[in-house]
């Protein structure tokens, strides 16, 4: 079979795409086989990072508002987006990948990167649907902000017990009104009572009494009218009717006497009477009084309460209205209860993540391509020669060891050797300084035993 010619013509743009794949330029030339295939893989990456720019620039728009951090914003997410997806697909090895069953390349390979591609997507898609949904998003925000201060402005006043106090005000007030209505009444006394029962009891007695009082003055007065006078107008008291109104003296002072004590025992207990009324009527009054400072106490109570859960709900609902960032957006459209928001929502995040997972898919399932094969060839060139450098640096490494240790253990020999000819010198001038030492301890001894000698000599002679 002859050899088959290929057009290895590329034009600039598809150079521009192989350098934007992430793959070598210089090893595709040599593979007119995958100009296609790296140029349709570089146009992908364009236009992810296209979609990521586009929706990084929303976010942008929402963090600053300017058209230069919107800008910025989205060549930062664009560039980062892209040089994620670039490493997803490039750090797969075609050549070895091939070889494995497709349970494995999904286990292995794909579910990890299916999990970073769904990041990308979520982070991808949510500043669109943030411009997308605005006004559903702003109508919800205005919702749950409504609900979150309400319930807040509920649970404060739960918590100082606002209604609590109120009810004590009701039964403060329920109690000064009783209070109120009892000063019309009577004690309920047992000492009121019986003084009562006994005043109502006598005083028709005393009445009586009077009453008999009125009757036996007035026949007093009859049986004095009487009396027979004497010529000097005295009365006379010896005579029958004088006798008679001795005895009626007699008994309208007895009938006196009985209207007088019973007088008395009626004004007692009158007395007794108002002094329960007096004391009841104090009491009474003083537990108004302090009923009326438990409810002006309430009240106070009630008002600070009021005025501190309006101050405070005021904070809360400004502060609550003024969460309106990414993250408030992100969470609002998250939870948002219309389901064709919810629908729309995540048929745009399959869509990017879509484009995210498509050219690790493509790398993952497709057949290793000539610029693979070569690639891989050129690899296992490059490993077996970086081992063998590796391996000749490494022998040399242990020739040098070699040497140098044979050169320490000549180095040591000789250092021995040296301090044993120094020691030998030394021990050597140690012996002749104690010869010396010897000789000259001799001759002292000499000087003296004959300086002895020549004393001695002289004492016998003399």
């Amino acid at each position: 079979m002859g050899k088959i010619e290929i057009n290895a013509k590329y034009t600039l743009l598809q150079r521009v795409l192989w350098g934007i794949s992430g793959n070598e330029i210089w090893l595709i030339k040599q593979c007119p086989t995958t100009y296609k295939y790296y140029s349709r893989q570089g146009l992908l990456f364009v236009t992810t990072f296209l979609f990521a720019a586009f929706c990084g620039g929303f976010a942008g728009h929402d963090f600053g508002g300017t058209w230069k951090i919107t800008i910025l914003f989205g060549l930062i997410w664009g560039l980062l987006v892209y040089s994620i997806d670039q490493m997803m697909v490039l750090t797969i090895d075609k050549v070895h990948v091939d070889k494995l069953s497709t349970a494995k390349k999904i286990l292995i390979y794909f579910f990890p990167r299916i999990f970073l591609g769904i990041l990308l997507a979520l982070f991808m898609s949510s500043p669109l649907d943030h411009f997308l949904f605005k006004d559903q998003i702003e109508y919800q925000m205005q919702i749950d902000a409504d609900s979150t201060w309400m319930k807040y402005e509920r649970e404060l006043k739960k918590t100082m017990d606002i209604e609590g106090t109120q009810n004590e005000l009701k039964s403060y007030q329920s109690k000064k009104d009783s209070l109120s209505i009892a000063k019309g009444k009577n004690p309920n006394t047992v000492t009121f009572q019986e003084a009562q029962s006994n005043y109502e009891r006598e005083l028709p007695n005393l009445l009586t009494l009077e009453a008999k009082k009125n009757d036996k003055n007035s026949e007093k007065k009859i049986a004095d009218s009487k009396v027979p006078i004497d010529s000097l107008g005295q009365q006379i008291i010896s005579s029958d009717e004088y006798r008679v109104y001795l005895s009626k003296r007699t008994e309208y002072d007895r009938a006196v006497t009985d209207y007088n004590n019973k007088h008395k025992e009626v004004e007692e207990y009158k007395s007794i009477i108002k002094a329960e009324k007096e004391k009841y009527q104090k009491d009474l009054e003083n537990r108004i009084a302090k009923q009326d400072t438990l409810v002006d106490k309430s009240i106070k109570k009630i008002e600070s309460d009021k005025e501190t859960v309006a101050v405070k709900t005021d904070e809360k609902q400004k502060f609550v209205k003024g969460l309106n960032g990414f993250d408030t957006k992100f969470m609002t459209l998250l939870t948002h209860p219309n389901f064709g928001v919810q629908f729309l929502r995540w048929f745009i995040f399959l869509v990017f993540l879509m484009i995210e997972i498509l050219p690790t898919w493509m790398k993952l399932m497709g057949k290793p391509t000539e610029y693979d094969i070569k690639l891989d060839k050129i690899k296992n060139e490059r490993i077996a020669e970086l081992e063998k450098a590796i391996d000749e640096e490494r022998q040399e490494a242990e020739d040098e060891r070699k040497k140098a240790e044979i050169k320490r253990q000549s180095e040591i020999a000789l250092v021995i050797e040296q301090e044993k000819q120094r020691y030998d010198i030394e021990l050597e001038n140690h012996r002749k300084i104690l010869e010396n030492i010897a000789e000259k301890q001799y001759n002292i001894a000499q000087m003296i035993l004959s300086k002895w000698e020549e004393e001695n000599k002289k004492q016998f002679s003399s």
